[in-house]
């Protein structure tokens, strides 16, 4: 058997070396035209699908998986059946808005009074000590601070004494956020004279 030459060789293995390169080029990458869905992702040519979801390019929910996989509840909300259970003071899909930040802003009052008639004014309201609680500035045109508590779209002004000049009242009220709005009646009670100031208004 005759041997091969020093230049053979090398002109043989040049060969083996450019063929292997030449289909190496050629090759696609296995994951360029497969699209996996629902946060899936492409491995060596096949899907692996997010939990939940499975099948070839996982469009298929997985029967009996857990609703709560996804689901992020926050600010201390617990997700049960695949929605959020919000903790005290908090509402939206994953509980991530504060019920009461919807009436803090700087409001126009329009006020309709037993004993004052009508006015109008503008009032302030902040957050309060705790997440259910507002401040009311300029209560009823008269009033530096009166607190309020907030449930949904609901506002409890609890009996609450105040004090105008040397004079001290009672207030007490509640209202509802509507429409970017909120209608709200209280009543207003002098309590040295026990005359009271029966209320309705609208903030806007």
């Amino acid at each position: 058997m005759k041997r091969l030459s020093i230049a053979s060789f090398v002109l043989l293995l040049s060969i083996a070396v450019s063929l292997q390169l030449f289909y190496s080029s050629c090759k696609k990458d296995v994951c360029e035209t497969l699209k996996c869905w629902n946060g899936g992702t492409c491995v060596d040519g096949a899907c692996v699908c997010a939990a939940g979801w499975e099948g070839n390019i996982c469009t298929t929910p997985v029967v009996n998986a857990d609703p709560c996989l996804n689901v992020d509840c926050q600010n201390g909300g617990t997700c049960v059946d695949g929605t959020c259970n919000c903790a005290s003071g908090y509402e939206g899909t994953n509980c991530e808005t504060e019920m009461r930040s919807k009436f803090v802003r700087t409001w126009a009052a329009n006020d309709n009074c037993s004993l004052s008639g009508a006015s109008s004014y503008s009032l302030i309201v902040t957050n309060g000590s705790n997440i259910n609680l507002i401040t009311i500035a300029n209560f009823n045109n008269e009033f530096t601070t009166v607190n309020a508590s907030v449930s949904g779209n609901n506002i409890t002004i609890p009996n609450q004494f105040q004090t105008s000049g040397s004079t001290t009242y009672s207030i007490i009220g509640s209202g509802i956020f509507n429409n970017n709005s909120v209608s709200i009646s209280y009543t207003i009670t002098n309590t040295s004279t026990f005359d009271t100031n029966t209320c309705t208004a609208t903030w806007q």
